[in-house]
């Protein structure tokens, strides 16, 4: 509710469903809601460990707002610029190992995305 509410007295255009917001408050922070915590926190704990697909898309999340952290506003080109360095993350900070996750990571990361936006990596 309290993620929601801020989402919407920031821009009340945005639906409900936004998972996170670059530059609010302030140009050098980064809001995320909070099942977006909840999914990752949950897969670095391993309690209610989430399935690789919703951290695929968690992940993306993650790196996509911090892509807009960079200065970056399209969301097209953030998400072109985010969706490489998935896999990396995915295998740095997340400790991903196996193959078969991984590309399940990736996989969702992009399913996530298709259609949503327009870039040079997703026409």
């Amino acid at each position: 509710m309290i993620w929601r509410d801020a989402v919407q007295a920031l821009d009340p255009s945005l639906s409900g469903t936004t998972r996170g917001l670059a530059g609010v408050p302030d140009a050098d922070s980064m809001q995320l809601a909070p099942w977006v915590c909840r999914t990752l926190e949950g897969w670095l704990r391993g309690k209610g460990a989430p399935t690789p697909e919703n951290l695929g898309r968690e992940i993306l999340t993650l790196v996509h707002e911090s892509v807009h952290l960079r200065g970056i506003v399209d969301e097209g080109v953030t998400t072109c610029t985010a969706l490489p360095l998935v896999p990396g993350i995915a295998r740095a900070s997340f400790k991903i190992r196996s193959a078969k996750v991984l590309r399940a990571v990736v996989q969702a990361a992009w399913a996530d995305v298709r259609g949503a936006y327009r870039g040079p990596c997703l026409d």
